[in-house]
């Protein structure tokens, strides 16, 4: 639901692991920015009607080796994709 993944975003924004944030500042908009899209377009599937007046979410992530670019794929995969995709095929 909206509202799980919502709690999830926050939860990844204040979560820690080896007294470290687990996303840095930016790693954690970029996150922001594709669960706001998400949950924008769950509520159109939810209500039925489709805002097109929204421009695509076009984004490019960018980086040299070890600075994180798959850690946030993976951490976005594990939170948000993975959620979703079991609420849909629970039967």
């Amino acid at each position: 639901t909206i509202e799980e993944v919502r709690a999830w975003l926050k939860d990844i924004a204040k979560c820690e692991k080896n007294g470290r944030k687990v996303l840095s500042g930016s790693q954690l908009q970029l996150v922001k920015t594709v669960v706001n899209r998400v949950c924008e377009e769950m509520e159109d599937i939810i209500t039925g009607v489709i805002d097109n007046s929204r421009e695509p979410l076009r984004w490019a992530m960018h980086g040299g080796p070890g600075t994180g670019k798959t850690h946030v794929v993976q951490t976005y995969q594990r939170g948000v994709v993975r959620t979703n995709i079991e609420m849909e095929h629970s039967c």
